[in-house]
């Protein structure tokens, strides 16, 4: 596909998004490895855990961004989740140490005809701030696959969890799992991509 031109309107937050639609996916499948203990129930500052804090975010906005779903991604990490998030889907990934691609392709899946947001369950600084020009950058005149942030980074352009997706690439995702390749960069380099340059 060719590379989407560059789109300038505004959203007003306080109204309807119309016919774009979207649902929420949080990942939480991850071992923490590296982290030492479970990364969704360190406690911030204020006492809530971390995947409580991006729960309430995705929340505080789903009107204004028309998230109509919230679901979780993995259901194979090895802590128990506390009751508060019982309420919530959890989506199994579809295969073994594929990561957060793995998780992609259950959202997708589960999404339907909507737009996918996936974020990771261990962002602590996510505000609604940055999840609105994500969604400023969809129209009906010209959509691209995926919209991320962009980094400083030649080998990791992109922010890969703090992303919209839409479904029409899970071929590329099916592919990617297919092939042994499970970086979600590859993806969003084989697709449509949406760049946005963060602020400070």
């Amino acid at each position: 596909r060719p590379p989407t031109r560059n789109l300038r309107f505004a959203v007003d937050w306080g109204q309807s998004m119309g016919a774009v639609r979207c649902v929420a996916g949080v990942l939480i499948g991850g071992k923490s490895a590296r982290f030492g203990r479970p990364k969704a129930l360190e406690p911030l500052p204020d006492g809530r855990t971390v995947i409580a804090h991006v729960l309430g975010v995705i929340k505080s906005c789903s009107d204004a961004l028309c998230i109509d779903d919230v679901v979780l991604l993995g259901t194979g990490q090895a802590y128990k989740l506390p009751p508060e998030f019982a309420g919530h889907t959890q989506l199994a990934d579809c295969a073994k140490g594929a990561g957060p691609l793995a998780g992609l392709h259950s959202l997708l899946t589960h999404a339907g005809d909507r737009w996918a947001l996936m974020l990771a369950c261990d962002l602590p600084l996510i505000q609604e701030t940055l999840l609105q020009p994500l969604f400023s950058m969809l129209s009906k005149e010209d959509s691209p696959d995926v919209v991320a942030y962009q980094t400083d980074l030649k080998r990791r352009p992109f922010f890969t969890c703090c992303t919209l997706y839409h479904p029409r690439i899970l071929p590329f995702v099916e592919q990617s799992l297919d092939s042994g390749d499970y970086r979600l960069q590859s993806i969003l380099r084989a697709v449509a991509t949406k760049a946005i340059q963060p602020s400070p």
